[in-house]
């Protein structure tokens, strides 16, 4: 596997990836197009020359678009992990691309007078796929298409959409062999899990540990993690003596709460 770094200091020189406290930085249309250049650029140099190109999400889904323009030797592959991000920008962002503009329709970047980077994936990439099989059905409706559930249903119809359930390394997170917990613990046999809860409420200011129950949760705050139902079901299961620590990621900042 080889790993390569692109210097652009004015481009990715960056506190954050996609914007700061104030919102997205105003230039990334110029950024991700940029940088979807790049790799298809960097893939002619390449050796062994790649089969396969794999692209995540909005800020890689023009390589597919473009890799099908230059008519070069590589199939493409889309993963969406959120269709609700989908690089959508003003029209006339449209010449950073330097595709024809044959491309600024209905088949190919343009929504609603805007371009879109992710739908132009979802057109040009030889498959499609998603975190899981679920959500490959999910997408195809008009409560979770995000306005492009029809190109969905055409890749799903063509075989090319499909969803690969995500996993985790058994080996990095795994809690017999964990040491930024108070004491391993395995499936087999979960008694240290108490030292663990005593010393997480001891942390958080909580003295003692008790025997109410203690739910974690790490999300972005959006309705699409389901924050809606947990914030309805809070308040009852509060008066149940549930304990509730909350770690969150937002865009530019981390933050914990716990209740």
């Amino acid at each position: 596997m080889s790993l390569f770094a692109v210097e652009r200091d004015e481009y990715f020189d960056r506190s954050h990836l996609y914007g700061g406290a104030g919102g997205d930085y105003f230039d990334n249309a110029s950024r991700f197009i940029f940088f979807s250049k790049l790799v298809v650029e960097l893939a002619r140099y390449v050796e062994p020359r790649p089969q396969v190109i794999h692209v995540n999400d909005w800020q890689t889904a023009l390589v597919p678009a473009l890799v099908r323009e230059a008519k070069l030797p590589y199939r493409t592959v889309l993963t969406v992990h959120n269709l609700a991000y989908q690089g959508v920008f003003p029209g006339y962002d449209f010449a950073l691309t330097n595709l024809p503009g044959s491309w600024f329709q209905a088949g190919g970047l343009e929504f609603y007078g805007r371009i879109n980077l992710l739908k132009s994936g979802l057109l040009a990439a030889d498959e499609v796929t998603t975190v899981s099989p679920s959500y490959a059905g999910e997408i195809l409706t008009e409560a979770y298409g995000c306005g492009l559930e029809g190109i969905l249903r055409e890749r799903a119809g063509e075989g090319k959409l499909s969803g690969i359930l995500n996993g985790i390394d058994v080996q990095v997170w795994n809690p017999q062999a964990d040491t930024w917990i108070e004491k391993g613990y395995d499936a087999e046999s979960l008694k240290n899990k108490k030292a663990c809860k005593k010393a997480l409420l001891a942390e958080l200011g909580w003295k003692k540990a008790g025997s109410d129950p203690l739910a974690g949760c790490i999300s972005r705050l959006v309705a699409q993690k389901g924050m809606d139902l947990v914030l309805e079901l809070m308040p009852r299961l509060l008066k149940q003596g549930l304990r509730f620590v909350l770690l969150r990621f937002g865009g530019s900042e981390v933050g914990a709460g716990f209740f």
